[in-house]
């Protein structure tokens, strides 16, 4: 269909790569979200009639698109410095993007209830496994213990488990402290996933930080205030250029990558499935470790929150 890559098509590439960088220091920031969310959708649309799996994590690409109007420029942002910048801050992009992500996990969970998941003669979850640890030629850190483990009943528990994990969610977020318990349940569904699959799930840690922290509309970002006072400018442009300069590596090293084309924060926290095998074991374990590190900070920053600073979650915004 076309015999090079058109050139319309890295204009898009560079605009969806100047709004990322935009969304980064607050500049313009409801416009640069909007402007990252439609080129987004048009790479992964354009990429995906060539090569499969760039229609993936869309939630994740949602995240800006939604957060374009819940004012979340007008701290920590160089839209802070113009009063007439500001905008009203929202809590119902919040609550969309939670709304999405529960209806993500109950279209994962309908496949599971009408098909042969949930029956007793085998493990859909102990297949997987299984089927990861004699195909992948990266194992998961905790497969080669977790295989052993040949118990139908604990397996056929996890299956069941794994599918109320999915379906439920959409229909207990209007009870708010099931909800906080249950956000950091998933936490540690994920990381266990991670260590037994190695399935990163790097979209949604934005996902699970937003909801953490989450959004007072009468107070406004209260940690961005202290987090303000803590960072300099000098350090943001310092980790511009670092991702930047990462970015360009990838793009050099790893043409058309899943991470090449749409993220610059994507390349900092890619897993080790995107490389390739000539890459060297010890920056695939590099990465690896890395995910999992991040995927710890995120849970200690739910039971600290919740634990120490008590507040109660989206009181004011979404209920």
């Amino acid at each position: 269909m076309f015999n090079h890559v058109p050139s319309y098509f890295n204009f898009i590439c560079i605009v969806n790569q100047i709004s990322l960088v935009c969304l980064l220091f607050g500049y313009r920031t409801k416009i640069s979200g909007l402007v990252f969310f439609f080129s987004t959708i048009f790479i992964k649309s354009f990429l995906e009639g060539f090569l499969t799996g760039y229609g993936k994590n869309i939630l994740y690409d949602l995240i800006p698109l939604f957060l374009s109007f819940s004012g979340w420029g007008n701290k920590l942002s160089i839209d802070a410095k113009y009063e007439e910048r500001k905008e009203r801050v929202n809590g119902w992009p919040i609550y969309l993007i939670i709304l999405t992500y529960g209806f993500c996990l109950y279209t994962s969970a309908i496949p599971k209830l009408t098909s042969g998941w949930l029956s007793f003669e085998d493990s859909a979850t102990y297949w997987h496994i299984l089927r990861r640890n004699n195909i992948s030629l990266q194992s998961p850190l905790l497969i080669e213990y977790i295989a052993k483990a040949d118990f139908s009943l604990f397996w056929e528990v996890l299956d069941y488990m794994i599918v109320l994990f999915e379906f439920t969610l959409l229909f207990i977020i209007p009870f708010k402290r099931i909800f906080r318990y249950y956000i950091g349940m998933a936490l540690f569904f994920h990381i266990g996933i991670i260590l037994w699959l190695k399935i990163p799930f790097l979209s949604l840690i934005t996902f699970y930080v937003l909801i953490i922290f989450g959004l007072n509309a009468r107070g406004g970002y209260k940690w961005l205030s202290k987090l303000h006072s803590v960072l300099k400018i000098r350090y943001l442009i310092l980790t511009s250029f670092v991702l930047c300069v990462y970015s360009y590596y990838w793009e050099v090293n790893f043409p058309f990558s899943d991470n090449s084309v749409f993220s610059l924060f994507l390349y900092l926290l890619s897993s080790a499935e995107v490389f390739g095998e000539s890459t060297p074991v010890y920056i695939q374990h590099l990465h690896s470790s890395f995910v999992i590190v991040l995927w710890f900070s995120v849970l200690l920053l739910y039971f600290y929150f919740w634990k120490k600073r008590g507040r109660k979650f989206f009181e004011k915004a979404c209920y």
